[in-house]
């Protein structure tokens, strides 16, 4: 099937991916579907995969696996598994759905040498798309180290990222640690100050 953007001629059946005016002309948009909801249906001579967001990369590998017996056993092409046919017949059935969990993630062992030797060294290009394959993700969330950020914007201005600071704030860090301490850990407090109001309001 010839990829064509919005707005241009296609001639024949067609797949719809994601919102357009031709989904609108349907009677579908995002505003009908909650967060990672994703929908696939059926038409005459059309087939809609559209989803809220993330939703629409879920409708897309829900629809291969399900209607063309595509697998994904690993990252990379290598690793990828899809049936060859002159004829892509597929028994329609509509599917609406989303997530269970609103967060799916696993810790990227993946990383680590086992794991990537294990699937013949991926890119991480190729691991960010094979997660994206397995629907793992979900809400944007933040934890562990995602405070790290703050000494860039609200210690020091960092050259290499002078953009990034807002101002100086040392009162929403841990006070009280001593010049060689401070020298330990790069000249700036190891922790942040949990008891500042400042601190928390920002957070």
């Amino acid at each position: 099937l010839p990829i064509k953007n919005d707005g241009e001629k296609v001639e024949g059946p067609r797949v719809f991916v994601g919102p357009s005016a031709a989904t609108a002309q349907l009677g579908l948009n995002e505003s009908q579907f909650r967060d990672q909801e994703y929908l696939i249906r059926f038409f005459y001579n059309d087939i809609v995969l559209l989803g809220k967001e993330q939703g629409t990369s879920y409708a897309v590998h829900d629809f291969l696996e399900r209607f063309c017996n595509v697998r994904w056993y690993g990252p990379g092409d290598s690793q990828m598994v899809f049936p060859k046919t002159a004829t892509l017949v597929v028994e329609p059935r509509e599917v609406r759905r989303r997530p269970a969990f609103a967060w799916r993630s696993m810790f990227p062992w993946t990383q680590f040498t086992m794991g990537r030797e294990l699937y013949n060294q991926p890119s991480n290009a190729d691991l960010d798309l094979f997660w994206r394959r397995l629907r793992v993700g979900g809400e944007a969330y933040a934890c562990n180290h995602s405070l790290e950020g703050y000494y860039d914007r609200f210690w020091k201005q960092n050259p290499k990222c002078p953009e990034v600071f807002v101002a100086a704030h040392p009162d929403w860090f841990a006070q009280g640690y001593s010049e060689s301490e401070l020298e330990g850990s790069g000249g700036q407090p190891p922790q942040l100050c949990y008891s500042s109001q400042g601190l928390l309001d920002q957070v």
